[in-house]
């Protein structure tokens, strides 16, 4: 997890709409947020199909 945290943040560094550690931090959140609820919809789509 470290390690895609800082990927992120360096690509996010390298953008020029981005001007501050405060302004990517947000960013990242949206993305770690974003990326929990579309794994939480793939698990309960996988359980509503086992359940048919």
């Amino acid at each position: 997890m470290e390690n895609k945290i800082n990927r992120i943040t360096d690509i996010l560094r390298r953008d020029d709409g981005i001007s501050g550690a405060m302004m990517y931090t947000e960013q990242i959140s949206w993305i770690l947020f974003l990326k929990f609820l579309s794994d939480l919809e793939d698990s309960k789509a996988d359980e509503a199909l086992l359940d048919g």
